[in-house]
């Protein structure tokens, strides 16, 4: 079940999004969020993005990292580094460290229309 997987194939990248594509491959994918990963468009540097800046919160016995546009603005102010490709990313984990899935939170999906 699961494996590591080889995401440095795509050489159009940029430095940055290289070093975390870099950093993903250390982290141990289940099959499933390799499928996920492929069929919804969300890179490894997207998941190492969620992983290193986002927020975490324990649900359960899973771990929920979200990439918000809090934690998107901070690391640009703050510390330079511009994520906004890959906002709304969020990275479920057992409590492990293996990711289980990944999925784009729709914008606005917790607002109720009046």
């Amino acid at each position: 079940m699961g494996g590591q997987h080889d995401f440095s194939r795509n050489l159009a990248m940029s430095e940055p999004a290289r070093e975390l594509a870099a950093a993903a491959a250390a982290v141990p994918f289940s099959d499933h969020a390799i499928a996920r990963c492929r069929t919804r468009g969300i890179p490894a540097a997207g998941i190492a993005a969620a992983l290193d800046y986002g927020s975490c919160d324990a649900d359960g016995d899973a771990e929920v990292y979200t990439l918000g546009w809090r934690q998107v603005a901070f690391a640009r102010t703050k510390l330079g580094v511009d994520l906004r490709r890959w906002q709304d990313i969020t990275v479920v984990c057992d409590r492990q460290g293996l990711v289980i899935t990944a999925y784009r939170r729709k914008a606005n999906a917790g607002l109720r229309r009046r």
